[in-house]
């Protein structure tokens, strides 16, 4: 029986998907599990613990606000973001697919004018809004946009050396 590539691809990201919520879970019920244990045996100190989230944990936060930390961060955050922007400014992300289930990425040298299969950072600064996104309602409205602006489309991974 022959899937086609877009249903190979679904299945492989809910096969991922599935695989790290059972890890997820199983690691959260270990921990609850030696905890329940290191407190029956009495090596958790419970009065610590319970302290520690109501003072310590809040006046930490508190001190970083007042003392502008917050303030510092965004601006350095803004910062970064530009430089960012200007770094990344010759890539598009192409987008597919049902907004709901799966979607499917490609990522485009404007330079070059080629598009392969992003790797998941490049999928993470397109959300992040540093790469810009274009949606197609499928992949033929895509390949046809690709014909179009004549983007030649490689389906594949990139080399290092191609998205520079």
């Amino acid at each position: 029986m022959r899937l086609s590539k877009t249903t190979k691809a679904g299945l492989k990201f809910l096969l991922k998907d599935s695989i790290k919520w059972m890890l997820i879970y199983g690691a959260a019920g270990v921990a609850i599990y030696f905890a329940i244990v290191l407190f029956i045996v009495d090596l958790v100190d419970v009065k610590l613990i319970v302290s520690l989230l109501i003072v310590e944990i809040p006046l930490a936060v508190i001190l970083s606000i007042m003392l502008g930390e917050g303030r510092r961060n965004r601006l350095q955050d803004a910062i970064e973001h530009v430089r960012a922007v200007r770094e990344f400014a010759h890539l598009r992300i192409h987008v597919f697919g049902n907004r709901l289930l799966v979607k499917w990425y490609y990522v485009e040298n404007t330079n070059t004018k080629h598009a392969y299969n992003p790797n998941s950072y490049y999928i993470a600064l397109a959300q992040n809004g540093i790469i810009d996104v274009i949606d197609h309602d499928s992949e033929d409205k895509m390949h046809e946009y690709f014909k179009a602006n004549g983007i030649s489309f490689d389906d594949r991974p990139p080399k290092s050396t191609e998205l520079i």
